[in-house]
């Protein structure tokens, strides 16, 4: 166990923030760099930061997730969840008031 810890210790300090950083792409992705400049630098075995960024990987997929999750909450809250219709021969769906020439 020590030794995977000294390898945590090795990445460089983490800025002080709000909230989980790790809840969003942008910080999904300094992790992902922070580990990727331990493993460059050798202050981190291969294997490990391998494996780490592998798993924030799968982290981004839930984070995407959620992100549409959210997007269809907020379009079934605002009505538009209905079916798409099919345009058929440039009919954009107008009346034939609305086609007529003025």
């Amino acid at each position: 166990m020590t030794g995977n810890h000294e390898e945590l210790k090795a990445l460089p300090p983490r800025k002080k923030r709000r909230g989980n950083a790790l809840a969003s792409l942008s910080g999904l992705a300094r992790e992902m760099s922070r580990i990727y400049h331990a493993m460059k630098k050798g202050r981190m075995d291969h294997k490990k930061g391998r494996s780490l960024v592998w798993v924030l990987a799968q982290m981004r997929s839930v984070v995407e997730a959620q992100a549409l999750e959210a997007i269809e909450r907020r379009l079934a809250q605002l009505g538009t969840n209905e079916p798409m219709r099919l345009i058929e021969h440039g009919d954009s769906g107008s009346t034939d008031e609305a086609r007529a020439t003025h």
